[in-house]
């Protein structure tokens, strides 16, 4: 019995490994390609698509311990089953979030990715979560509160770095939304909101 599930640990940790390796291989060389291929309008392979899923799942993985919220967000649409979600807290209501509220600025709010998804910066769990979104005042649960609505898909093809310091990560959101086409992963519409007499 101890054998079979020493084996069964050591085959785990060499799948594991090979995944990490083959994650990071795609991530600094290979996704060039996939993108060259999806400018072309090119079909991408299966190897690609289960190494974008690969570098997917890694992004919300680091993404939960870099800004939690971001990481369970964009871990829904791994197997998300509802239009809406929602998500009730004040940690998404960053400083220029809330001076847009003071203002009584509403409407579309965006951010700089490469500057505000900094580690560094106020604005990382705001900008990771919500970029881009609509800012609104309504009615939930019969309480006014101050509101985000954001449109979570991956249609737009653009591009994004990740300052974390000592080095940056480039990662290309268009492959996601090979993903999306192919059923992978699903879009939805996240809502957040806090109660506006409690802030």
């Amino acid at each position: 019995m101890y054998k079979k599930i020493k084996k069964t640990i050591k085959a785990l940790t060499i799948v594991i490994t090979l995944i990490i390796i083959n994650g990071i291989f795609y991530l600094c060389y290979y996704q060039y390609k996939t993108v060259a291929k999806i400018q072309e309008v090119k079909r991408i392979n299966l190897y690609e698509k289960c190494s974008i899923m690969t570098l997917y799942g890694g992004i919300c993985s680091v993404g939960t311990i870099y800004s939690p919220l971001a990481g369970y967000a964009n871990f829904r649409m791994l197997a998300n089953t509802k239009d809406t979600v929602y998500i009730h807290s004040n940690k998404w209501m960053s400083p220029q979030i809330k001076k847009r509220f003071k203002e009584n600025k509403l409407g579309k709010m965006a951010w700089n990715g490469n500057k505000d998804y900094s580690f560094f910066s106020e604005e990382k769990d705001a900008a990771i979560l919500l970029n881009y979104c609509y800012l609104k005042i309504g009615e939930i649960k019969g309480k006014t509160c101050y509101i985000a609505e954001c449109h979570y898909t991956w249609e737009q093809p653009s591009k994004t770095i990740f300052d974390l310091g000592i080095f940056k990560i480039t990662v290309y959101e268009q492959l996601f939304y090979e993903l999306e086409k192919s059923k992978m992963l699903h879009p939805y519409t996240l809502i957040c909101y806090f109660e506006k007499e409690n802030t």
